[in-house]
């Protein structure tokens, strides 16, 4: 079992890492089945713009406004936001500028894998080096500086897997800024979240943060664990599986400020196969398939499970027979309550899981949309839709626009979700309750899909804004849609060199026909 999982794990992550991950506590004890239909929507009408990049990319990692793609010549490549708002020091893309990039350009040559978040990014090249680039204000590149670079700077040698922590945006500044490393001897180090007294960045005192016993971070990297296979950064601290397959934790086990933080890192869990975290979620598979919810003290959540994530008392969970199952709170996603409804197609929250879709082999979700991957590669979505973003994210030609002349009122584009109109008071309840545009139940989006992600950031109180949406065909081709000029600067953050929104998928590298 424990071979299996790692496996259809790796299977998963290939070549990319997907920073932006994190932890809190959701989910509901026990187990049920209550079989939901599965739409069987086509896929919308796809686009390739004459300027799509020639090649075949191997991964993708998203920020919040660029992104990178990585091609099986080893070439790194990156495009979108050359800043972020009120940061003008280094760049987001990497190239030697604070440019916008409207479509890819070549950052690196000689890469191994590379991995985006809201105000940095790292890359590993062939050799174990690692680089870093973009904004410093806290020591997240680790060059043992605060100055932001507009070009990748080396970090540290005989590295062979890098992330980046989970980041809330506070008043422009990457709120948690770190990075982690683990070295080809397997030693963990971690730096970042470092903060001077003379500088107003008191609300990052958190201890516990990095597992080095220290409050104020570090600008250069440190030795936090020796024997580490794994690392799992949440919000506030982090999560380490060693290689005798002991979880360990340190920081903050909960979202709430008036938790305690552990300095350094302590034993949590034995006979662990994965630890994965999400924004406000972190769980554990032990060897045997149990799925326990991490937090201030573990949960068994529930068994045969291969694969699971979540947020903020929403959960999915795959089985080993593949069957996607769902459970938790299942409201429309606004400010204050975020991520996507659970897919069964209704709002009706479930304390115990129910059978979302079969022939699934990943989840995920991304800010307020979740997206499920079967093992014949078709990508399915659920979630909000456009909202108040009128971003169409999950891109499926359909698009919600927020109206805020005429008292917070939504206006649809048309007046159907999932294929049935919108009777009045459903309506008074989607304009009210901020879900405009939600799908409730899955829609077939694309084929021979392997791996998505998605530019969204984690904002101040737990707000998170999905923008938008890229995938990777079993081709090599990388597929994008959403918001392309959500900062209104002229730029083209999905990569195709127009700023026109794109409410399905346009492709941005790759030359196979649609559906690869």
């Amino acid at each position: 079992m424990k071979k299996l999982l790692i496996l259809i794990f790796m299977v998963f992550l290939i070549f990319i890492l997907v920073g932006c991950v994190s932890a809190n506590e959701l989910g509901v004890e026990n187990e049920a089945a209550a079989a939901t239909p599965i739409p069987t929507t086509p896929y919308p009408a796809l686009t390739t713009p004459p300027q799509a990049l020639a090649g075949n990319a191997t991964g993708i990692s998203a920020g919040a406004h660029h992104t990178l793609a990585l091609l099986d010549d080893n070439t790194l490549w990156a495009w979108g936001s050359g800043t972020r708002w009120g940061w003008n020091e280094g760049s987001l893309i990497g190239d030697g500028t604070n440019e916008n990039r409207p479509s890819p350009v070549k950052i690196m040559e000689n890469i191994a894998s590379a991995t985006a978040c809201i105000s940095h990014s790292l890359a590993i090249d062939n050799d174990g080096v690692l680089w870093a680039w973009g904004n410093n204000v806290m020591g997240q590149l680790g060059d043992g500086t605060s100055y932001s670079r507009y070009a990748p700077v080396r970090i540290m040698d005989d590295v062979r897997y890098a992330v980046i922590a989970p980041s809330e945006e506070m008043s422009h500044v990457a709120y948690s800024s770190r990075s982690f490393a683990i070295r080809y001897d397997n030693s963990l180090w971690a730096w970042g979240s470092w903060w001077d007294e003379s500088e107003d960045f008191r609300w990052f005192d958190i201890p516990g943060y990095l597992g080095d016993g220290g409050a104020h971070g570090s600008r250069e990297p440190v030795m936090i664990m020796e024997n580490v296979a794994y690392v799992a950064p949440t919000l506030f601290g982090g999560y380490a599986i060693t290689t005798d397959g002991v979880l360990w934790g340190w920081g903050r086990f909960s979202r709430s400020w008036e938790a305690n933080s552990v300095l350094y890192p302590v034993q949590i869990m034995e006979n662990i196969a994965l630890v994965h975290s999400n924004l406000n979620t972190a769980f554990a598979i032990t060897n045997d398939a149990a799925l326990w919810l991490l937090g201030p003290e573990p949960r068994w959540l529930k068994d045969d499970v291969i694969f699971a994530t979540g947020d903020t008392a929403i959960f999915f969970a795959i089985t080993s027979d593949n069957t996607l199952w769902a459970w938790g709170r299942n409201r429309l996603p606004d400010h204050w309550r975020p991520g996507p409804p659970l897919g069964d197609g209704t709002t009706v929250d479930r304390e115990e899981p129910v059978k979302i879709m079969e022939n699934v082999a990943h989840v995920y979700v991304l800010g307020n949309v979740a997206y499920a991957i079967t093992l014949d590669g078709e990508l399915w979505a659920w979630g909000n839709n456009g909202g108040a973003l009128g971003s169409g994210i999950i891109g499926d030609g359909a698009l919600f626009v927020w109206d805020d002349i005429e008292d917070h009122m939504w206006e649809f584009a048309y007046d159907y979700i999932d294929g049935h109109e919108i009777p009045s008071g459903i309506r008074w309840l989607l304009d009210n309750d901020g879900g405009a545009g939600l799908r409730l139940s899955p829609v077939l989006i694309l084929e021979n899909v392997v791996y998505v992600t998605a530019n969204y950031s984690m904002f101040d109180h737990g707000w998170i804004r999905t923008f938008r949406t890229f995938a990777l065909t079993s081709c090599g081709s990388v597929w994008a849609w959403g918001e392309n000029d959500d900062l209104k600067q002229g730029a083209s953050l999905l990569g195709d060199s127009t700023t026109e929104q794109r409410l399905s998928p346009v492709r941005i590298i790759g030359n196979n026909d649609a559906g690869d």
